[in-house]
């Protein structure tokens, strides 16, 4: 009886397992990613493309975009000007051209310059798009 308890939660946690998976990869090549961002106002990579730089009311943050971890946060309000927003972290003071979250719409879409990346934004987060993988 045990073992048959056993078995039957073993199922259950292999089929979570896979569903995550299937989740965040898809046949076709591309991979997603959720990133959680209260009152997300405006995102822009650096011109390298290694960084995402995220705007919010609660401050700024970096993402690296080899693996979408949050490596540096500023939770002083840094709000862009002429389009423009002021790294940090890996990127300190770097003026990143940004776009802004569209007031009419509140979301945005914004592709990286080499055309790999698609992040579709609201004010609550952004999911991301990797349609190749970096190399």
């Amino acid at each position: 009886m045990l073992s048959k308890q056993i078995i039957q939660q073993s199922r259950s946690i292999l089929k979570a397992s896979f569903a995550a998976v299937f989740k965040a990869f898809r046949f076709d090549g591309r991979t997603r990613h959720d990133l959680h961002i209260g009152g997300l106002v405006a995102v822009g990579f650096d011109s390298d493309g290694d960084y995402l730089l995220t705007i919010s009311h609660a401050g700024r943050g970096v993402f690296s975009t080899h693996t979408w971890e949050r490596i540096a946060r500023d939770r002083e309000p840094a709000y862009p000007e002429a389009g423009l927003g002021v790294g940090i972290g890996p990127i300190p003071g770097l003026r990143i051209a940004v776009t802004e979250m569209n007031d009419d719409t509140g979301e945005m879409r914004v592709v990286s310059q080499d055309g790999r990346i698609i992040l579709e934004c609201e004010s609550s987060g952004i999911t991301v798009t990797v349609i190749t993988p970096r190399k």
